[in-house]
């Protein structure tokens, strides 16, 4: 007898270890914790090179890139990528040939002083957010300007919803109101702010908080928001209307602990909680899959953690699918449909297109 309830023991120990993916739910909202499959592991979804665009030195101009920071794909397959650092946007046809150039230095209309991210619509307008003048351009398919928003607050990162309304995140370093601020707002086209969701951390000192809670995200076609912390295990799904859906993390290669430190800051010594970085960027594909860039390893100087990057792809309950290496040094990417987009602004400077097969 006791040798039968040993074993069982024993069996139901293995099946609960054994087991990928658990979920709980903490205070109403659903929390996924993913065990496997882990950096390593056989990976059925793989990535094929399709071509590269762009490049760092040559005779063409309009393929001279410098500082990519944003790419975006209309539907009918042109690519639009920005060009930060010479203050324009490039598109190209499917096959990577060039078609027009959008854009110039300046404050003026049509021009613009610090971009950094871009989204399209379902119309095909051009959506370019501009941090030095704090507004987002908004231009026709053929490069003419159409609308100027002017936002209340800068915005880091956004996307374009089908209601043509824009959901934006932005990090802050202050408290509000006594409680920590929110992540995401939603805007209307006017610029009018018309709600704010999202839970940012505490991480004991502004400073810090601004990188603890710095996240990448991004939009599926049904308007579901996905978020990634950079400095956090936690990944999470909203809906539109900012219901969140559930909260998922994943087991890594390395302690991802914030550690607490003590640093000197404007002569000011500082205790506070020092976040890793664990992920890059996200992104969403024809499938609903969510692709999350996580870093392999721990480094001392981040720059050499970029040698190491994987690919993690999630169904949209947040249960983790597949890891895929990629061995390419990018510093973001963009989804759409079955293609990834991988920026380069390290050694060629340019922008990698890799196909989804499965």
């Amino acid at each position: 007898m006791y040798h039968k309830l040993f074993l069982l023991f024993v069996l139901i120990f293995i099946a609960c270890g054994t087991k990928k993916t658990t979920v709980e739910i903490i205070d109403g909202v659903k929390h996924v914790h993913n065990r496997a499959p882990l950096l390593g592991d056989e990976s059925k979804v793989k990535l094929e090179f399709v071509q590269s665009i762009g490049e760092l030195e040559g005779y063409d101009e309009n393929l001279l890139l410098f500082r990519p920071s944003d790419v975006a794909q209309d539907q009918e397959g042109n690519i639009y990528i920005l060009d930060s650092g010479n203050f324009r946007v490039q598109k190209f046809n499917s096959k990577g040939d060039f078609i027009q150039s959008i854009g110039r230095r300046g404050p003026g209309p049509g021009e613009f002083q610090n971009i950094r991210s871009m989204d399209i619509d379902s119309d095909g307008n051009i959506y370019v957010n501009d941090v030095g003048s704090t507004r987002m351009q908004v231009f026709s398919t053929d490069g003419k300007l159409q609308n100027t928003i002017l936002m209340e607050n800068r915005v880091l990162d956004f996307r374009v919803l089908n209601n043509n309304n824009i959901v934006a995140w932005f990090g802050f370093t202050q408290k509000w109101e006594g409680k920590n601020p929110p992540l995401i707002a939603i805007y209307d086209l006017n610029g009018n702010l018309i709600k704010t969701f999202g839970e940012s951390k505490d991480f004991g000192h502004p400073s810090v908080n601004f990188d603890g809670n710095t996240f990448v995200s991004t939009v599926s076609k049904n308007d579901e928001i996905y978020i990634s912390f950079i400095g956090q295990n936690r990944i999470e799904k909203y809906t539109s209307n900012g219901n969140l859906q559930f909260r998922a993390d994943r087991r890594l290669n390395y302690d991802f602990n914030p550690k607490i430190e003590k640093f000197n800051l404007a002569g000011e010594e500082v205790s506070a909680k020092i976040p890793p970085k664990i992920s890059l960027g996200i992104g969403v594909d024809s499938k609903n899959r969510l692709w999350v860039a996580t870093f392999g390893e721990q480094k001392e100087n981040p720059m050499e953690m970029l040698d190491n990057i994987y690919f993690e792809m999630y169904n949209e309950n947040g249960h983790l699918l597949e890891t895929i290496p990629i061995n390419v040094k990018f510093m973001s990417f963009r989804v759409f449909n079955n293609n990834i987009y991988l920026i380069d602004v390290f050694e060629e400077m340019c922008v990698y297109v890799y196909k989804i097969v499965d």
